[in-house]
This record gives C-alpha cells, structure tokens and sequence, in this order.
C-alpha cells in the first residue's frame, strides 16, 4: 500500500481524511486489511498515536473494522457514511436535533422492550459494558465507544432483530455526527463523565426490574440531556468560549 506523506497540520485528522479517500475511491478495497499501525506512523511520517486516533475515527463512521489480534480491515461505504471526519465539516445544531428525534423514536422503544424481553445474559453483558466505562472514564476514546456499545447492546437485549437492523443502519450516521463533539464534551469532563455513567446505570437497573415506564423515562431524560449538552457545547464553541 503506497501512501503519501503529508504535512503534520491536525494530523489524525489529515490521516483519517486521506485514509477515507483512498477507501471511497476504491484504491482500498473491501476487506483489504491495513498495514500496522507502526508502519502507517512510519509512511505518513507521523507519531503511532496520531494513527491510532485517525483509525479510531475511521472506525466509528464505519469505515473500518478494527479486530482484535487480527488487524484493520476496509469495510463496505454506504449511504450513511458521511463525507468528511471533521467536526466542523460534521456536526451542527439543526443535525443534532434531528439525529437526536430518530434517536428518541428508536431507543425509547428499544429500551421498553429490552426491559420485557432481556435475559440474564443480556443483563450480564449491559454490566460488562457499564464496568468498562467506569475503568475508561479518563479515557475519551474508550468513553465514546462504551457508550455507543452500552446504547446499542438494550436494543440487542430487546431480542428483536428488527430493531437491532433499524438502530445498525443509522449508527455510522449517528457516530459520525457526533464523534468529536461526544469525545470533547461527554468525556473531557471527569463530573460530567460520572454523571453519564449514573444514568445509564439507573437505565440498566431498570430494565434489570422489567419496569418497562421507568425506563422509558430514563432513557428520553438522558437523550435529552445529552442533545442539550452538546447544543451548549457547540454553541460555546462558536462564540469562542471554549477551543
């Protein structure tokens, strides 16, 4: 795989952006898998971290595949995969409220179901999940994926494959939209990291309990807080208060 080297300006940034290039153009092909992380540093000329950030992107808008022990792998764009990894280029008010009805319309439903279908070991996995955020609360890369996965993982403890397709088939959206806006603001603050955790601890008890009203209510005040949170943020952002 031949890349050029680029200048060192927002480099996980340059990287991912070149990387999604050549994968939408088809000069990285489907399944091909990516060299190591050390010898992409080493072609881009750039630092192991700065490509483990770029790749991190590229895994979240689903652009990659990253599997343990195995390597980096080209996954299939589709139609939701959005054209551009920065935050700027991404995410703006009028997309956050609109990726946040979807939202609402989807996991409110997903999350009354889960708490009538789950099992025990849907239970079991929402735990794991929740332990891995606790022990990545000062991480923002492992903040942004718990998350998603804790989300994802009630509407697979629905038991019902439909909604598990419907969620799957806007996540890349979801992820791409929110990316650097979610690893800014829900986890560059440690409080408001704890707070997070807590509510999706009280969205577990409650499914845990089968109380199928509590945790619809649960699950829309955390959406809610959520969508508020990053319209400050964004807000903040533009008016210069915060960088």
């Amino acid at each position: 795989m031949k890349i050029v080297k680029i200048e060192k300006k927002k480099l996980s940034e340059e990287i991912a952006e070149k990387l999604r290039q050549m994968i939408q153009s088809g000069e990285l092909q489907h399944g091909e898998k990516l060299d190591s992380v050390p010898n992409l540093a080493e072609q881009f000329s750039v630092g192991k971290a700065a490509v483990r950030e770029a790749l991190s992107a590229l895994s979240a808008v689903g652009l990659i595949e990253i599997k343990q022990g195995l390597g980096t792998f080209v996954k299939q764009p589709n139609e939701f995969t959005l054209p551009s990894l920065t935050l700027q280029g991404l995410v703006n008010i009028d997309q956050i409220k609109k990726i946040f009805e979807i939202r609402r319309i989807l996991e409110l439903g997903a999350a009354r179901v889960a708490a009538t279908n789950r099992t025990e070991e849907d239970l079991l996995g929402l735990e794991t999940i929740l332990d891995e955020m606790k022990q990545g609360i000062n991480d923002k890369e492992i903040g942004e994926e718990t998350d998603w996965k804790f989300h994802m993982s009630i509407a697979k403890s629905s038991n019902n494959n439909y909604i598990v397709d419907m969620l799957n088939s806007i996540s890349s959206t979801i992820r791409a939209t929110m990316y650097d806006s979610r690893k800014l603001w829900l986890f560059s603050n440690k409080k408001t990291a704890i707070q997070l955790i807590e509510e999706h601890e009280a969205i577990f008890y409650a499914i845990k309990q089968k109380d199928e009203q509590l945790v619809q209510q649960l699950m829309m005040e955390h959406l809610v807080g959520v969508e508020k949170g990053l319209i400050e943020f964004l807000n903040a952002k533009k008016e210069g208060e915060v960088k």
